[in-house]
């Protein structure tokens, strides 16, 4: 079968397949015509990859199960440790949230050093943190992509209006004058409908981040 029939079955996107197999999680054989066919096994394997990456394993913990160098218990074991002690971290940044509630401060009389000398404290004693840095790197994916999109929609509008302008200074066949306007129309629902996808793609796809896995 071929990607686009894989990615229908196992549920994730191409893109991710092939990163899957450039990093090893996936071998495909490729026909005589150098296309890659897909089996029913390659589906069970992204199946399982997306299993795996669902309860959060990296991709190098991934690999080394699929060409046996550590069993699925053992993984399993030490990701069922990480997830409690995160669970641990969770309470402990609810109960900063709550204790600053409790202190009934407002923005101009709260102190960040007392808040922040207590959390670099918890740190070095391996609690963890939001990362700012993947979130920051979210929100700049968002912004790029929807102001590309409104710049795109905004030109392609005016476009329409130049057309209806021009058309009242010197009128052109009704026919030529859809057929352009439909076009410009075609373009704007491609803009928005490729922009929605990408959105789906900067919430929750591996492709995020793909680069640090």
């Amino acid at each position: 079968m071929k990607i686009q029939q894989a990615e229908e079955l196992a549920g994730i996107s191409k893109k991710n397949i092939r990163f899957y197999e450039k990093e090893g999680l996936l071998n495909v054989t490729r026909a005589d015509n150098g296309y890659r066919e897909y089996t029913l096994g390659d589906v069970n394997r992204l199946k399982l990859i997306k299993l795996l990456r669902k309860l959060d394993l990296s991709i190098e913990n991934i690999r080394d199960i699929c060409e046996q160098k550590v069993s699925l218990k053992s993984c399993m074991d030490l990701q069922t440790e990480v997830l409690r002690r995160r669970s641990k971290d969770y309470i402990k940044m609810s109960s900063f949230c709550e204790q600053m509630a409790q202190a009934g401060n407002t923005l101009d009389t709260l102190s960040p050093d007392v808040w922040l000398e207590q959390i670099e404290q918890c740190e070095k004693e391996g609690m963890t943190f939001m990362d700012v840095k993947k979130t920051d790197i979210h929100r700049k994916k968002t912004l790029g992509a929807v102001g590309a999109a409104v710049v795109m929609i905004i030109f392609f509008g005016l476009m329409i209006g130049l057309v209806m302008w021009a058309n009242t200074v010197d009128p052109a066949p009704a026919g030529i004058i859809w057929f352009t306007v439909g076009i410009f129309d075609i373009i704007i629902i491609g803009i928005v409908v490729a922009v929605i996808g990408r959105m789906k793609e900067i919430k929750g796809g591996e492709e995020d981040e793909a680069s640090k896995y």
